[in-house]
Parts: structure tokens; sequence; C-alpha cells
């Protein structure tokens, strides 16, 4: 059994881990911290140069996905475990656009969210006022003297397509060419898990429970009192006096269904009793749909970063990929070295739905006459990159069947949870991440977004935490 606590947080990936802290910063204050996955080894997230998510790897979990409603289904993995998908991923941290919070809430301004930015951060090699120097999380960029074969030929063949040069990727979001910031320190990993979670992990009255499931959150009168946990072969009540769902973009939705909060037709159909109509719960998914370009691959030295720089031109974000994937991802089989195009404001919208008590993630790329011309485009420009970089050209014109042939995801799942004021229809949280219709629960992560950010969404998760858990529990990053 697990006795209950003030602040039962769900999941302790990038969101749950940094909210769990700072609700255990009150010692008056119980917190227990459940997840899934495994614990992973606390202050210690591993190499950039290695990310465990191949078939069969404890710190990543299976979905089965349909990119495109005429295409046969694939798997995509997300992590779990604590840390999540930040403790294991490629450490990308670059911030959403300014302009990108124009369709926020009005709360959620490009300069609402600077200061949150700042605060989370401690940026090793950008010294100026956009930047924090103190903040939990730290950010570098690989020397230009350093990078990797590919990568500097990427560079300069970038600018000569007429790419501009951009010193900091992280300096409003500005288009242009150059190294990528991401959230780690001498070619080692930092996740919220080792720079929030870990430094507090023995305070009396915070407890972290992993490889248990929250099946549900129970309510009474529309109040939060509890969840119900499995625990191997047991099932049982966990008292709560509030409840912080940080699960994610697949298994937040999920959990709000099998709680009775969502539409009410899909709930009773799936046998779940019906607590507050909210149809938004499980829609409205965004992504980035990334076109793999093959280029002939240079040698490559031990713990050399997955991308160490990267292009943004006109809604297209390029990533050279320093080798193929099989040299990063443990047991993935061989692969191309390839350049990854991505459509950053896809008009895509999916949905992430429960089918035989699985999570089935439905992308619905490609139905947007705009979204495959941005990805010619795109694909097209990456292409001309390679060939005044002397490194390769793939075969075959670049039209809607090439783009549809190397197809895949960015696995930048947001907006299964979106927020908005009470007069959306489609919003599942109000601006504070309090879920519309009950009280005592709210969600934390990348669901609540109101759409993928035109960068990787990893940095802009962590900001929206840092300044929700204080909203929630009055402590700051």
């Amino acid at each position: 059994m697990i006795p209950g606590a003030d602040v039962v947080v769900i999941g302790a990936g990038s969101a749950g881990c940094l909210v769990a802290a700072r609700a255990s910063d009150d010692p008056a204050r119980t917190v227990l911290l459940l997840e899934s996955g495994p614990a992973g080894p606390l202050g210690s997230d591993g190499e950039i140069g290695v990310l465990p998510v191949g078939p069969g790897a404890a710190r990543a979990v299976e979905y089965p996905a349909r990119l495109m409603r005429d295409r046969s289904p694939t798997v995509v993995r997300r992590g779990t475990g604590v840390g999540g998908s930040g403790a294991i991923n490629g450490a990308y941290f670059v911030r959403a656009p300014d302009a990108d919070f124009a369709a926020w809430p009005a709360t959620w301004t490009a300069r609402d969210v600077a200061p949150w930015f700042r605060r989370i951060e401690r940026d090793l090699d950008v010294s100026s006022p956009r930047h924090g120097d103190a903040g939990p999380i730290p950010v570098s960029r690989v020397p230009l003297h350093d990078l990797a074969p590919v990568s500097a030929r990427f560079l300069a063949a970038a600018a000569d397509t007429g790419m501009p040069y951009v010193a900091d990727m992280n300096d409003g979001g500005r288009d242009g060419v150059g190294t990528v910031p991401m959230n780690a320190v001498n070619g080692v990993r930092v996740s919220t898990s080792s720079a929030c979670l870990a430094p507090v992990a023995g305070r009396p009255n915070l407890t972290v429970r992993t490889g248990v499931r929250v099946d549900r959150i129970l309510f009474q009168r529309n109040r939060v009192h509890g969840v119900v946990v499995r625990d191997g072969e047991a099932e049982y009540v966990v008292a709560a006096g509030e409840v912080v769902l940080c699960a994610g973009a697949v298994e937040s939705p999920l959990a709000l269904t099998r709680s009775g909060i969502g539409e009410p037709e899909t709930l009773r159909g799936s046998g779940f009793p019906v607590v507050t109509d909210l149809p938004g719960v499980g829609s409205g998914l965004s992504d980035h749909p990334e076109v793999l370009v093959p280029y002939a691959a240079d040698g490559l030295r031990p713990g050399t970063a997955l991308l160490e720089v990267c292009g943004e031109w006109h809604g297209y974000e390029m990533r050279p990929y320093t080798a193929g994937f099989d040299r990063f991802i443990p047991g993935s089989g061989p692969g191309d070295a390839c350049v990854g195009v991505s459509l950053m404001a896809s008009d895509a919208r999916g949905v992430v739905r429960s089918s035989g008590g699985r999570a089935v993630i439905e992308y619905d790329y490609l139905r947007s006459a705009r979204d495959r011309q941005r990805l010619r485009e795109g694909a097209a420009h990456a292409v001309e990159i390679l060939r005044r970089a002397g490194l390769g050209v793939p075969p075959g014109p670049v039209d809607d069947t090439w783009v549809r042939e190397r197809l895949a995801t960015s696995q930048h799942a947001s907006g299964t949870c979106r927020m908005g004021e009470a007069g959306d229809p489609h919003a599942v949280v109000d601006p504070a991440g309090k879920v519309h219709g009950v009280d005592g629960l709210h969600v934390v992560d990348g669901s609540i977004l109101p759409v993928v950010p035109s960068r990787g969404p990893h940095a802009t998760v962590v900001m929206v935490a840092a300044r929700l858990a204080e909203s929630l529990f009055g402590a700051g990053a």
C-alpha cells in the first residue's frame, strides 16, 4: 500500500519531476510522485551520444501509431521512468519563438513567459538579458571548432543558400542556421530528474514510487479525493488532497478518459461514468511531420550528439543528424544518415485514443495541400544544401510520392488537453492548468500546450511547468 498525500503528482517526466520538487518545498505539505516506469539513476541522465529508446528498452514505451489515414500503422516510442523523454532524448533545448505565444491565452504572452525561460536555465555560453545564469537546467552548444564534419559542412552550405548564421537559436526565434542549445554539460544530458528532483529526493515529505500505474482519478461531487493505483496484481485507492497530472501528451488524456472526463458519448461507449463533459480530451493532437532526406555520412567520434546544428527557414526546420540512428539508438537496426526536414506549423490535427486498453496515436498528416507543398519545398532545400556540401544527393524528384515514402514524425506530441478559457469548447484546462468542471485537478505537461511550438517542445514544457508550479505551490524555480 501507498500512503496518501496532500499532493499526488502523476508522471515523473520533464514536468512531473519539477512539479513534485517544487510542491515539496513546503515541509508541511506531503507530496507523492507516482511513475509507471523504472526509477532510473537519479542524478545522472547519461551521455547525449546514446538514446536508450530502441526495441525492448526499459526507458521507452511503444505506442501503435498511424501517420496518415491510408498508411499502415507504425510504432512510436516515448520515454518512461523518472525523467521521462527528457532523460533519454537528444538534449535539444530550443525555446518556442516569441511569435508562437500569440496563439496562447492572454496571460501567456512572450513578455509573460520570458522571465520563466530565464529562470529555468543556466546558459553556459551566452550572456544577455534574455538568458538566465542561475537556473537548474544548464544549456550549452557545441563550439564551432569542435563540430562533427557533417555539421560543419551543412552549416557552411546552408549559408551558401542564403540562410544567415544565428549565434543564439534561443534569441526570439529568428530564421537562420546555427548551433543547437542543449540541456547538457560536457556531453552528459541534464533533465529535470537530475537537476530538480535528485537534489530534494531525501526530503521526508516527498515520496517517489516507480513501477506503479494510476488507473483513474476519483471524485466526490466533482472534487478530487484520490487515485486508483495498480501495483503489480494489487489495486487500491490512494487518498489525495490535490492531483497534478503530468503523464504527457499521450497518457494524460487517457487518464482523464478513464476518470470520466471527456466527450460523453465516447466515455459511455467505453463504459466510463461521465464526470464532466470536455470533448477536447485526446483531440487536437499536433506534432511536427518530418521527412528524412538521406546523405552520405562521414566518420564520427564517440560521444557526438545526434544533432549539433539546425536550420530554421520559412516554417520548416532542417536537422542534419550526425549519423544514422543505429549509431545512437541501441537495437534500432541499420539505417541511413539523414537530414530531418520538419514542418514546424502543420495544419494536421490528430487524436490520441484508447483501443483495447492501449493508447493509439493518429497523426493524420499530409491531408493539407499546403503542408505537402511546404514539405516538398523544405526537402528540396535540404537536397540543395547536401549537394553544395558534397554529402550526396538522394535519387528522384522531390514530389508528393517522394515525401510520403520518407515521412516520419518528430515525436513532439502536444495539445491533447490544451489550455483555454472556459468559453472555449475544445479547451480541457484553464490558463492555470486547472481542469474545467472539476476541483483539485490540474494538468501540467506538453498536453496542455495550445499547439506544438514551432521548435522542439522540451524547453517550453519545462518553462510551463516552472510557472504553473509557482502558481500552484508558491515556490519558484
